[in-house]
Formats: structure tokens, sequence, C-alpha cells
């Protein structure tokens, strides 16, 4: 793709189904992947990347894993998460490249089922990343090698309207801008490496597995100078 903003969209079916491919987006230009609205869904297996100075999104309508697993591997900055939701119900969806959560006026981002995060997953200045599924559970997994960012002045992960919201930090999880970054979620676990090195982290949750009392129990805990972990 050269030039405008196209739409992975067929025009007479609101859902598709796609099982791996390759996105090549120039500079100025727009890759929407599901589509520009509410109700627009579209299925993805296999794995997928791409190139270009452009940018590939996900800004509404639902992107689901479907059945065996879908992978993301992009590069840095190609592709965008503005709103709409990522749906790992049947499969989770992992991303090994990177991903970036732009903050929207228009849908915010939503997790159902499994998300996992083995490469770098940025969360840009006051974006808010939520879970949604009230009959089920959602579960954000940063895996080990991953890492989970705050950059900027804000930030958070919410429960939502999920019945139970899971974020598991195995890799690492990491605020570096200014600002106040919030995880509220029903269970917070790290077994791999915070690090505040910027502003706070502050973590809300109906169970922090690694916490036992006043003890941190598990997991690497690290504070910068003027940083707050509360």
């Amino acid at each position: 793709m050269q030039s405008g903003q196209f739409q992975l969209k067929p025009s007479n079916n609101p859902s598709s189904a796609h099982t791996g491919g390759s996105f090549r987006v120039a500079q100025n230009a727009f890759l929407d992947i599901v589509g520009h609205g509410a109700f627009d869904k579209q299925t993805f297996t296999g794995t997928y990347t791409g190139s270009g100075q452009g940018i590939v999104r996900l800004n509404s309508g639902t992107l689901t894993a479907g059945a065996g697993e879908a992978v993301f591997n992009f590069p840095p900055g190609l592709f965008q998460w503005t709103g709409g939701t990522i749906d790992g119900s049947i499969a989770p969806l992992t991303n090994r490249g990177t991903m970036t959560v732009q903050y929207s006026s228009d849908v915010d981002p939503f997790i159902v089922g499994k998300f996992n995060n083995a490469g770098t997953f940025i969360s840009v200045g006051i974006a808010n990343l939520f879970f949604k599924g009230p009959t089920g559970a959602g579960t954000l997994t940063n895996l080990p090698g991953g890492v989970f960012e705050f950059q900027g002045g804000g930030g958070s992960v919410q429960a939502g309207i999920a019945a139970q919201s899971n974020f598991i930090n195995q890799g690492t999880l990491r605020k570096s801008g200014p600002g106040t970054a919030t995880i509220n979620t029903t269970v917070f676990s790290n077994t791999g490496t915070l690090a505040v090195d910027a502003g706070t982290l502050r973590i809300i949750s109906t169970t922090l597995t690694q916490v036992t009392g006043s003890a941190l129990t598990a997991g690497t805990w690290k504070a910068s100078a003027n940083s707050t972990i509360d």
C-alpha cells in the first residue's frame, strides 16, 4: 500500500478470515486490518508481519484469533492499536514483534480471553487498555523475554467489564515516563522484573500473588531515584 487509507473489509460481508501474510505500508498511508465499524469482525490465524513507514492499525471492530493461535511480528512503529477488541477466547493472540497502544478519543482498546506478549508492547501517554467479557476471564501475560512498557505521562490496564482480569508478568514490566500509570485488575502477578524508572506505577488488585502481609515473596521489584511503586 503506497498512499491513503485502506480497510480489510469485504463490501458485502462484515466478517472474514485470514491465514497469515505480510503488509507493506508506505509513509503517510494507513491500513485498517478490521475495517472501520464497530460491528466489523476479522479472524486471524497464522503469522503476520510487515514493513514500511506507514501504519497498520486496529481502531475498531473485533479481531479474533482463530484456532491454532495468531502471531503478530511487526517491526517497531508499524502496528498501532487505538481501539476495538482483540478476542483471544478461542486461542491467544501473541505479539512477538512490537505493538503500540495509542490513545484515541473514539473507542478504547479491549482484550477478551488471552493475549500474550513475547516481544515489545508499548503503552504511549494516557492510553488505556481494558478487559471485557462478563462471562469469562481476560488474561494478559507478559512472557519471559517480553517487555511491557508504560511510556509518557500516564496509561492504564483496567479490569473494565470482565468478570475476572489477570495481569501476569513473567518478563519485564517497565514504567519509563513521568506521571502515574495504573494496573487495576483482579489478579496481578510478578515473577519477572518490575522496574519503575520514572514517575509512579500504581497497582490496584484484589490479589497480589507475590505479596504476603508486608513482604514480597517473588519477582524482582526496582524503583529508581525519584520514582515510586505504589
